[in-house]
């Protein structure tokens, strides 16, 4: 289903970065495609669960929306 793959390594062993990209024909929106930026750990469950993470998740996602707001008035929809 996704078009582009990479599994990244980082300094920690027990951790992956997953980027997966999709064009616009897979997405929601036809006039984009996405990309997905994941982290593949043995040991984040425990973050995620606990209220620590939960507040960083909040947090990014906060981040991400005014990015994307921010994107749609730096690169206006063509007519």
């Amino acid at each position: 289903m996704f078009d582009y793959r990479k599994l990244l390594e980082t300094p920690c062993s027990d951790c992956i970065i997953d980027v997966v990209a999709w064009p616009a024909k897979y997405s929601d929106r036809p006039d984009s495609g996405d990309i997905n930026v994941g982290l593949i750990s043995g040991h984040d469950y425990h973050h995620f669960k606990s209220w620590r993470g939960k507040l960083e998740r909040i947090r990014q996602v906060l981040i991400i929306a005014s990015l994307q707001e921010a994107a749609e008035v730096a690169f206006p929809k063509q007519p």
